[in-house]
């Protein structure tokens, strides 16, 4: 009898707390602009990491800024830019490329290719794999942006890694640029905002807003052509 009304008790918790973040979500920016379903969210690492970086900052829309996923932008030379996350604030325009890697990161500014080594596992060495600096390619969606708004806006670079990963050896030096993960996300961009000056008014984040917003809801051939078109890089 005990141990039933302890079952009981757990699978009421479970389902007050399933149901409680099913309302959040689906209330939030995140799944409006994306319609993703909570479960299709869960289960795709990519999904839930531009999720947990809207969750982590999501207090920014109490002050006006509005939030962007998923931009497919035009290039001038017939292909696309994917931004997984934008933030309009009145501060400037927060580009953010979300990365789910585990294990030790390497790099720096400069490089064109980081390092990403996984730890030894039973009866396998140590693994070290290449991937193309997050910096630079967050670098390339934002001059691809400026280019489609023609708009004089600051525009900073933030790169999250997952918590799952420990930096080894991280050099950044630009100013407008951070490396991070996110558990220190929403400190890190607390520090940040709060040192620069107004840049954006209430008009012109909404104005930005609604001429971006188009490029989240592209048709599946155009998300399709851009997947084709990094392979064929």
């Amino acid at each position: 009898m005990i141990f039933n009304a302890i079952l009981l008790i757990g699978i009421a918790v479970f389902l007050f707390r399933y149901v409680a973040s099913a309302s959040e979500y689906y209330q939030s920016s995140y799944y409006i602009v994306t319609h993703n379903s909570l479960f299709g969210m869960g289960f795709d690492a990519g999904k839930s990491g531009e999720y947990m970086i809207y969750k982590a900052l999501k207090g920014y829309e109490n002050v006006g800024a509005k939030f962007l996923f998923n931009l497919y932008v035009p290039k001038g030379d017939g292909t696309t830019s994917e931004i997984d996350v934008l933030m309009i604030h009145p501060r400037g325009i927060f580009v953010f490329e979300s990365k789910n890697y585990s294990g030790w990161i390497f790099g720096n500014e400069k490089q064109k290719y980081w390092t990403q080594t996984l730890p030894q596992r039973r009866g396998y060495g140590a693994r070290k794999e290449k991937f193309f600096n997050p910096i630079k390619q967050n670098y390339g969606h934002i001059k691809t942006l400026e280019k489609y708004l023609h708009e004089r806006i600051p525009y900073y670079s933030i790169v999250v890694f997952s918590e799952r990963c420990e930096f080894k050896s991280l050099t950044v030096s630009s100013s407008n640029v951070i490396v991070t993960k996110r558990e220190y996300l929403e400190n890190v961009m607390r520090k940040m905002i709060f040192q620069l000056p107004d840049a954006i008014s209430e008009q012109k984040v909404q104005m930005i807003y609604n001429s971006l917003y188009p490029l989240t809801q592209v048709e599946e051939n155009v998300k399709n052509q851009h997947i084709m078109d990094i392979r064929n890089r």
